[in-house]
């Protein structure tokens, strides 16, 4: 809300009119379901680094964030965030993109791209940490990974030796975005009809 504008005036200018209401709604929990996109964070994340604040097409800012961040000349490192495990796992990565914004505005193009590789180890880490509690609640070691968010392949390359031991299934024939999730409905569908 009004602490975010004060401590990121710069970015908050960019957000389009009417933004503290809806960050007032969102507190408030009004029409701000719990979501599993992780998409939208790698949007944040573009923004909060002036890599993309708006996109002309869906996908455009984690693109160009996966870009800038395989510029990067060192190693990633893994941001603060935190998972809350109980009946459903929350993970909470607003302390990442509060470390990635922090001085955003004075980084050196260098340092951008050290940041944003950052936000990659840090989101691979976190897939990781919950693919790992889950195995170990369920006994599963097979995982598919699905979602937009998996075509990128940094991503990938950061989570791949952090769940080694798990068996992996990814898509080939099916896209892994909207396109997966409309067959996948169009699967269940099918199967319940046989069912009744």
């Amino acid at each position: 809300g009004a602490g975010f504008a004060a401590q990121f005036p710069r970015f908050a200018a960019q957000l389009p009119t009417g933004w503290e209401l809806l960050m007032q709604a969102t507190a408030a929990g009004l029409s701000a379901p719990l979501t599993s996109s992780a998409g939208r964070l790698f949007d944040a994340a573009a923004a909060l680094l002036g890599v993309a604040y708006r996109s002309a097409y869906e996908g455009q800012a984690p693109i160009e964030l996966e870009r800038l961040a395989r510029t990067a000349r060192r190693a990633g490192c893994v941001l603060p965030y935190t998972v809350a495990e109980g009946a459903r796992l929350t993970v909470d990565v607003l302390p990442a993109l509060y470390a990635l914004a922090d001085g955003a505005e004075e980084l050196t193009a260098e340092e951008r791209a050290g940041r944003a590789l950052d936000f990659h180890v840090t989101m691979a880490a976190a897939v990781a940490e919950v693919l790992g509690i889950l195995s170990v609640r369920t006994g599963l070691r097979t995982v598919a990974l699905a979602g937009g968010v998996f075509q990128n392949a940094l991503l990938l390359e950061e989570l791949l030796p952090r769940i080694g031991d798990h068996h992996v299934l990814l898509p080939h024939r099916i896209p892994p975005n909207d396109g997966g999730i409309a067959y996948g409905q169009a699967a269940v569908a099918l199967a319940r009809m046989r069912c009744s």
